[in-house]
């Protein structure tokens, strides 16, 4: 096992050098919501500031924190998010690429004694240069156990191949996986949508057993994010690379993101309330929307809501087939964000998606039999409000709409 796959309970990241907030490489972590703290971790910087070596210098470094929930390691609530954990590491492991291994390392805020046990240290996943590190990562490999992981959390085992080099390549691993030809490692797959050319598409994926609904998806997808100033690449050529951000011309005003958010929202407690969980439809319903990022955000039951539609979406229902695990690689390659991946996956991670039952309302409406039906599932207020640049959180029972960094295009 690779220090990259090992799931070390870790639930803090560390970003440094470019990485770090205001960094020119600090967009590929920006979607995580939350404050980055400045401190430092120790080492000793070469050439640059990302080329960090073992040391006893101090290093700028800044730590990100994922709330632990408050329940016992044993319920229901923690595993579920101990998966999405191991989820969110898995996939930024992909995003930082293979020059970069996954360790975890010690964190002083700014002002702290840098001392082990001094108040406010923290000890946090950092990505090192495996070129600097290689030696001292290989001697903290762990031996392999002769103990299977948690049910809730293996994946179907992967056969180890070589990384494709080329695209051509890529597509056949993907048509071996999917046809059931041939296991092949999931983590190939972080680039099969990114750098596949357009025109690539209908092979590649004509045939999910969705009715070409993530198709279609992706396809609009492609459209709304492809910069309009680059022109799209020959279908002879390679594309450079596709890596979906909100874009200036995508932007909608603010009281439309509240609504997207209302809407998204509302799809969400909908869903809930069909397959029986009621207490978090009712968590949802009752929330508050408001404009402006929280600073100290509390998670509370709506928050708790949020995971439970995820864990149901993502995981409920019958064992998901190989090849699911490796389209979730691609997905999540184009923008490492859940958003996405959830709204293109949607129906074929629930392809029997049950119509959400009526809510009942009190008042003449009700009695009349015209009771206003729960909006059924399709994530289109999700995806709608990722494109315009507008994203939410939970603080409390309020959801909180703002707005992040456009970019030209």
């Amino acid at each position: 096992m690779t220090v990259n796959e090992a799931d070390n309970g870790a639930s803090a990241l560390i970003a440094y050098g470019s990485y770090a907030p205001g960094g020119e490489n600090h967009a590929r972590l920006a979607f995580f919501a939350g404050e980055w703290r400045k401190g430092y971790v120790l080492g000793t910087r070469h050439t640059s500031d990302d080329d960090i070596g073992p040391g006893e210098g101090l290093i700028d470094a800044w730590v990100l924190e994922f709330p632990r929930p408050q329940a016992d390691v044993n319920s229901p609530e923690y595993q579920a998010w101990a998966r999405r954990l191991s989820d969110l590491w898995k996939g930024l492991d992909n995003v930082m690429g293979a020059t970069m291994s996954r360790d975890s390392r010690p964190w002083w805020p700014e002002g702290s004694a840098i001392v082990v046990g001094a108040a406010g240290m923290k000890v946090a996943n950092i990505y090192l240069p495996l070129r600097r590190f290689a030696d001292h990562l290989e001697k903290q490999q762990p031996e392999p156990s002769a103990e299977a992981p948690p049910a809730s959390v293996v994946e179907p085992e992967r056969a180890p191949q070589a990384v494709p080099d080329e695209q051509h390549d890529l597509e056949i691993l993907w048509r071996q996986t999917y046809t059931g030809e041939q296991e092949n490692d999931h983590s190939h797959f972080i680039a099969l949508i990114g750098q596949a050319h357009p025109d690539r598409f209908d092979t590649l994926f004509a045939d999910l057993p969705d009715g070409g609904r993530f198709l279609e998806r992706l396809k609009r997808l492609f459209t709304d994010h492809w910069p309009a100033t680059q022109s799209l690449p020959a279908a002879e050529g390679e594309n450079a690379g596709f890596h979906a951000r909100p874009l200036v011309r995508n932007a909608r005003p603010l009281d439309v993101l509240v609504e997207l958010a209302r809407r998204d929202i509302a799809q969400r407690a909908g869903f809930l309330r069909a397959r029986g969980k009621t207490t978090h439809a009712d968590a949802l319903d009752e929330l508050t929307f408001v404009t402006g990022k929280p600073e100290h955000p509390e998670w509370e039951e709506a928050g708790d809501a949020l995971d439970a539609f995820a864990d149901e979406v993502r995981y409920s229902g019958p064992k998901r087939p190989s090849w699911h695990y490796g389209l979730k690689e691609a997905c999540h390659g184009i923008a490492a964000d859940y958003v996405l991946q959830d709204w293109l996956m949607l129906f074929l991670l629930q392809p029997d998606l049950p119509e959400p039952k009526p809510r009942p309302r009190g008042g003449l409406i009700s009695r009349l039999g015209l009771r206003r039906e729960s909006p059924s599932l399709d994530l289109e207020p999700a995806y709608s409000l990722w494109k315009a640049g507008g994203r939410y959180e939970i603080d409390g029972k309020n959801c909180c709409v703002y707005e992040v960094e456009r970019h030209e295009g």
